[in-house]
């Protein structure tokens, strides 16, 4: 999909590069059959596995045409092919597992960093009442959002 990018390869291995993702995409879709086939005659089984509905999620999206609306949908799930690979290998499996088991995790962190780094106070007021939140970190205020470094 990169070398699609550049005009001048394209001119000269267009050709060569539409034959080579046919190949690819056949491949998988080749691949994907026999994985449905092995579950036959319980073909709902397969898709019980999330790393399956991935995988034929991905497959499926690949077949989009290059045109229209979708031609954007269809180049990324022909990079999205390459993420396959995490299916193949239980050690990949797991490691991506993990980490997205613990972004809420993070998550946490990144809160209990924030409130750590920053001031909360409740303030009664004239005009009406409320938290504020002050930053210590802040030279200037501009209003812009960006006017603080950590």
């Amino acid at each position: 999909m990169g070398l699609e990018t550049s005009g001048t390869l394209m001119a000269s291995y267009g050709r060569l590069f539409g034959w080579l993702n046919l190949a690819v995409q056949a491949v998988f879709v080749l691949e994907i059959a026999v994985r449905l086939s092995a579950h036959w005659p319980r073909i709902l089984q397969f898709f019980r596995d999330g790393w399956n509905c991935f995988d034929f999620a991905v497959v499926a999206i690949s077949l989009l045409p290059d045109v229209g609306p979708f031609a954007t949908v269809a180049r990324l799930a022909r990079v999205l092919r390459v993420t396959r690979v995490l299916s193949s290998f239980p050690e990949l499996r797991l490691i991506v597992s993990t980490m997205l088991r613990s972004i809420p995790s993070m998550g946490h962190v990144i809160l209990l960093l924030g409130l750590l780094l920053s001031e909360i106070d409740y303030m009664e007021t004239l005009e009406g009442s409320g938290f504020k939140f002050n930053n210590p970190n802040v030279k200037s205020t501009c209003g812009c959002g960006s006017s603080f470094s950590a």
